[in-house]
């Protein structure tokens, strides 16, 4: 879960110092395929995501 929260405060520090927001989080290639098969694998994913709170950050949704 740890290098998934790095990420995405990441892209969000990234974005917002550029003047955007993000407004989807979807983990990518073999990740998300991973995380579609094994639950053991999505919930760090969603977990992270939660860290973060879609309202407090601007994220609109989570794929996972």
């Amino acid at each position: 879960m740890r290098n998934c929260v790095y990420q995405i405060g990441a892209v969000l520090g990234l974005a917002k110092a550029l003047g955007g927001t993000v407004t989807y989080l979807k983990p990518h290639g073999a990740l998300y395929n991973m995380a579609c098969r094994d639950d053991s694998v999505a919930r760090p994913i969603v977990a992270a995501a939660e860290v973060f709170g879609p309202r407090d950050h601007g994220v609109a949704e989570l794929a996972a």
